[in-house]
C-alpha cells in the first residue's frame, strides 16, 4: 500500500471565544496546497481513499485533495484518529482498516504526523520536521504490529510560484528508502528545505 500523509494548509489564526477545530484555511494555504497537491500528481500519486481529522481546516486540505488528484466526495472519510493529540498507535489501527486500498490519503496535523511519519518507518526516535502542506509517501508491504515502511519521497510546502517539481526517486539506503528531488529550481528556490536522509530532519512546530 501507498500511503500518503499530507499536513493541513495554512489556517487561520484562532479568534477569541472559537473552537480550534473551527479554523478555516487561508488563500495561501490554499494556493500552496494546490501546488503541493499538482507536484504530487505529476509524480504518480493516485490515492483511492482519503482520511482526514475532522477538523475544518484539515477537512478543507482533503477537498482540495479530492478536487486536484480527480477523487469523488464519497472517498473522504473523517476519523478522530487524525486529531492533533490522536496516539501513533490508534493512526496505525485506523491503517489497517484499509489495508486493502492501494493508496491511502491521510491529512492531519501536527504533533501526529512527525510521530506517525517516524512510526511507519518503523524508527520511532526520527525527529520529523512536517510543515504545514507537506506531503509524504510512504509504502508498505506488511501490516502487523509494528509498521516497518519505505520512504519514496518528500515534498516540502515552501517553493515558488513558477517552480516545476517533478518526482525522481533515489534510493540510497534500503531502511530508510528515497526521497523526492526538485528539479528545474531557480537558484532562489534552490534553499527549499528537502528531506534526504533521518539525520536532516527536525521537529520543533507545536501542533496547529
Amino acid at each position: 500500500m501507498q500511503v500518503y500523509l499530507l499536513r493541513h494548509g495554512i489556517a487561520e489564526n484562532g479568534k477569541p471565544g472559537s473552537a480550534d477545530s473551527s479554523r478555516a484555511l487561508v488563500p495561501e494555504g490554499k494556493k500552496k496546497l494546490k501546488e503541493v497537491l499538482g507536484a504530487a500528481k505529476g509524480a504518480g500519486a493516485q490515492p483511492t481513499l482519503i482520511l482526514t481529522s475532522p477538523f475544518r481546516r484539515a477537512v478543507e486540505t482533503a477537498e482540495i485533495a479530492v478536487s486536484v488528484l480527480g477523487l469523488k466526495k464519497a472517498d473522504l472519510v473523517q476519523t478522530r484518529s487524525l486529531l492533533p493529540t490522536s496516539d501513533v498507535s490508534d493512526a496505525w489501527d485506523e491503517i489497517r482498516v484499509y489495508r486493502d486500498e492501494e493508496a491511502l490519503l491521510l491529512v492531519g496535523h501536527e504533533p501526529l504526523f512527525g510521530r506517525l511519519f517516524a512510526h511507519l518507518l518503523g524508527q520511532p526516535d526520527l525527529l520529523v520536521d512536517f510543515k504545514k502542506g507537506a506531503l509524504a509517501r510512504i509504502d508498505l508491504d506488511a501490516f502487523g504490529p509494528q509498521p516497518k515502511g519505505v520512504l519514496r519521497w518528500f515534498i516540502p510546502h515552501q517553493h515558488r510560484e513558477g517552480d516545476r517539481h517533478e518526482a525522481r526517486e533515489q534510493c540510497h539506503e534500503p531502511e530508510v528508502g528515497c526521497h523526492l528531488r526538485p528539479l528545474a529550481m531557480s537558484k532562489a528556490s534552490s534553499t527549499t528545505s528537502m528531506l534526504s536522509s533521518p539525520a536532516t530532519m527536525t521537529n520543533v512546530l507545536p501542533y496547529s
